[in-house]
């Protein structure tokens, strides 16, 4: 039982701080943090207050980032780059309790005249097809232990999040226990969380087989689980030891019948 006070007080405050950082994505966290150490050393050099910042404070602030440029003269700020500053703020002034100054119409009206004036074209990515991914695919070693298991590996990401639209985010996150094979629909990856998912409900992506074995994730991921399949050991005198040949070859594949063809 926790002593009665202000000991179980401080304590009920920390565990709050903690489960509001909880409530944002890592990043986010981060990007909000530096976005207001940069409004507070604007203000501060202004000797304007930064909490609670008035709604005249921030839409001035709004106007003089918007009004920056580089060296080139171009922008130096994109709208949605001073929106997530806006958010930023108006979370300050939240974790501090207090009414945020972002919700005001001065504000408000500040940001869309931005965005009005920077009306502009969306820039659109080149895609990447698979025939850009195969050369690099040829350049992973696959065969010369010890090289192989991490070319395999490689391989089987870069296949995977080419065929899923996946974020490298989500692809870095993924475990072993994630990724499961399956006779009809190729692999399920489950996604325990994404950008899309901040609460962590979870979800579960097909990858299918295709056409040529070298280029579909489930092949390219049994190859990497095949060579991470320990050598059967060899019982000599009442002890196990692994046979020399184990020892010197190539990465062994499994025995397990690969399916659909890999």
């Amino acid at each position: 039982m926790l002593p009665a006070g202000g000991y179980a007080g401080e304590l009920d405050a920390v565990a709050v701080a903690e489960f509001q950082q909880s409530a944002m994505a890592e990043d986010t966290g981060v990007a909000y943090r530096s976005d207001w150490r940069q409004f507070t050393r604007w203000a501060r050099l202004r000797d304007l207050t930064a909490l609670p910042a008035s709604p005249e404070t921030v839409a001035a602030y709004l106007a003089s980032m918007a009004r920056l440029t580089d060296d080139k003269g171009e922008w130096l700020y994109a709208a949605s780059t001073l929106s997530r500053r806006l958010a930023a703020i108006a979370k300050a002034h939240q974790l501090a309790g207090l009414a945020s100054p972002c919700r005001d119409p001065q504000v408000s009206t500040t940001l869309a005249g931005i965005r009005r004036e920077r009306i502009r074209p969306t820039r659109r990515a080149t895609p990447l097809l698979l025939a850009d991914l195969r050369p690099v695919l040829q350049q992973i070693e696959l065969w010369q232990f010890p090289q192989a298991i991490i070319g395999r590996r490689d391989a089987a990401l870069l296949l995977m999040g080419f065929a899923g639209a996946f974020r490298r985010s989500e692809l870095t996150a993924l475990t072993v226990a994630d990724v499961a094979l399956h006779p009809q629909d190729g692999l399920h990856v489950r996604m325990r969380r994404s950008k899309t998912d901040q609460q962590g409900r979870g979800s579960v992506k097909a990858l299918p087989y295709g056409t040529n074995p070298d280029t579909y994730p489930p092949c390219t991921y049994l190859r990497w689980r095949q060579v991470l399949t320990p050598p059967t050991p060899t019982v000599v005198s009442g002890y196990s030891e692994r046979s020399a040949s184990d020892r010197t070859r190539a990465p062994r594949r499994a025995t397990s019948v690969a399916p659909s063809g890999c």
